[in-house]
């Protein structure tokens, strides 16, 4: 029987933990951050965790700065927590302590940004016509014609030939490349999702450091990165993704994503979707079939404004003071240092609110239901 992928060092998720896997047969040594160990709770867990000879290790600030840089890049980084950070980052600290990093990518692999669209059309007396002349038309039907007629020909000598090495066929023919043995079930679950015979993630082969990780925006950035991966029961990406920002008022994408208004149009429409590039260099936005945007609290005309330093009025445009000033404010605690902005809660600052130290102000109505009844602060009289 076919083993999986080994590792020397191996980098473990709160994932794998939560599911039982057989992490032994995996790696040399296992390796972990302490927020997992922290996360693991539950009895069965806790249980299988103190079976497993686990090194806790914290990385280092440099491996986080490394790891937060490049998932901003990929547009992965909102969607990681802390723990997910530092195991990322464990990981790519200990494979710069065995082969360094000059193999590792310090940004994505750029996509370009043409757009594929249908061919161009005229408009006459409101109705859309085809550039195509009459001339034109008739080729292209003489074309589809002697095409079908030598598709009948081709089909009808196939058939023939057929006929006559049908028996030879049923005695030679053999179906031990479709039957999925325990040799082979590894390659079957990889090309299930997306990975051919040579993917990186294969079985039988010895690396010296990978992360076990389920989660996939996790496994996106390691992938993109170039760091080493082995799955739990070959649940992997299909293919490397890369997010982007789409506005659906204008339409413009934008790769910067921690915009909250649109660059082009200035409107708060931006969506994120998910991006690829196909085998011509082109970017291809995935967008979801039948999308229903939010349009609660639009029958109705927005709060008056108030104004004040400490007023709830609503943010609608980029160029607002207060949505500048807390811009400003973060940018220049974000030079100070890289943890503070993102980690710290802003209860533990002594400020809540809009106008706290580590808060950015809420866009539009933000999550809440604008419709919702909420209950008023008139005090009881006596």
């Amino acid at each position: 029987m076919a083993t999986c992928s080994r590792a020397e060092y191996l980098v473990v998720d709160t994932g794998p933990l939560l599911k039982g896997a057989s992490l032994t047969s995996l790696a040399t040594k296992l390796f972990t951050v302490p927020e997992v160990v922290a996360e693991v709770r539950d009895q069965k867990s806790r249980a299988i965790l103190d079976t497993l000879e686990l090194t806790v290790r914290t990385p280092s600030e440099e491996a986080m700065q490394a790891i937060i840089r490049f998932s901003k890049l990929t547009g992965d980084f909102a969607s990681l927590s802390l723990p997910d950070l530092r195991v990322l980052a464990l990981a790519y600290m200990l494979e710069k302590e065995r082969n360094g990093v000059a193999h590792l990518k310090v940004r994505p692999d750029k996509v370009a940004s043409t757009a594929k669209g249908k061919a161009p059309v005229l408009y006459v007396g409101g109705r859309p016509v085809a550039e195509q002349t009459l001339s034109s038309a008739i080729a292209n039907e003489e074309e589809r014609a002697a095409e079908a007629e030598s598709e009948v020909t081709a089909t009808t000598a196939v058939a023939k030939e057929g006929e006559e090495e049908e028996e030879e066929e049923e005695l030679s023919d053999s179906d031990d490349d479709d039957w999925i043995t325990p040799e082979n079930v590894n390659a079957h679950k990889m090309r299930d999702y997306g990975y051919e015979a040579d993917s990186r993630s294969l079985e039988n082969k010895q690396v010296d450091v990978a992360c076990l990780t389920t989660d996939f925006a996790m496994q996106n950035v390691l992938l993109q990165m170039g760091l080493n991966l082995i799955s739990v029961d070959g649940v992997l990406i299909k293919r490397v993704k890369t997010w982007v920002l789409r506005c659906h008022a204008c339409f413009k994408i934008t790769t910067d994503m921690e915009r909250q208004f649109c660059p082009t149009c200035g409107n708060n429409t931006l969506t994120r979707v998910s991006a690829s590039t196909d085998e011509n260099g082109n970017l291809c936005v995935f967008l979801k079939r039948n999308f229903q945007h939010n349009v609660r609290g639009t029958r109705y005309s927005i709060p008056k404004y108030k104004g004040g330093k400490h007023g709830n009025d609503m943010i609608l445009r980029e160029d607002e003071r207060a949505y500048q000033v807390a811009v400003h404010r973060n940018r220049r605690k974000a030079k100070q240092d890289v943890f503070d902005p993102d980690y710290i809660p802003a209860l533990m600052q002594g400020d809540s609110g809009r106008m706290a130290k580590n808060s950015m102000p809420t866009i539009g109505y933000g999550r809440r239901n604008p419709n919702a009844s909420r209950r008023g602060g008139r005090s009881k009289r006596r």
